[in-house]
């Protein structure tokens, strides 16, 4: 992406001098003709506005996507959200869970859950069906969830 940016702003450049040049000769076919030259208002060649335009755009886009790529990347189950006022209350979040044979994403909390033998305590996941308390295959990484669409789930 960085490439396409530099090369956007080369050729503004490029697009400049090649500006600057035709008014130069221009300039000079007129004073030879006798004419008086009279300097036109600085003004920028419309390649390069447009060639500067896109690259100011990309550069705008490109710096989103870097932000969005941070929101989606798993981040260590160490960092994951586990408080609330009591065991019910833990933020629910994604939850990556290393399964036999590959792993799995579901929507799970903290569960501070005392009495639990193994673990204690640990994460627990909301299944299809209703809640799973799985002990032993915790999970390694999590992510946020996603908001819900403009206006719904409010």
């Amino acid at each position: 992406m960085t490439d396409l940016i530099t090369a956007l702003e080369s050729a503004a450049k490029v697009e400049d001098a090649a500006f600057a040049i035709q008014m130069a000769e221009l300039r000079h076919t007129v004073e030879l003709s006798g004419a008086k030259w009279i300097e036109p208002p600085a003004t920028e060649h419309v390649n390069a506005t447009l060639l500067r335009e896109a690259a100011a755009l990309i550069r705008k886009q490109a710096e989103r996507i870097l932000v969005l790529e941070e929101t989606v990347k798993w981040r260590p189950i160490e960092s994951a959200p586990k408080d609330g006022p009591d065991k019910w209350s833990a933020p629910r979040i994604l939850l990556l869970v290393p399964c036999v044979p590959k792993s799995r994403v579901v929507i799970g909390r903290w569960d501070a859950d005392t009495y639990s033998k193994k673990p204690k305590p640990f994460w627990a996941t909301d299944g299809v069906t209703g809640k799973t308390w799985d002990g032993e295959h915790q999970s390694t990484g999590w992510q946020p969830l996603p908001a819900p669409p403009a206006g719904e789930g409010q």
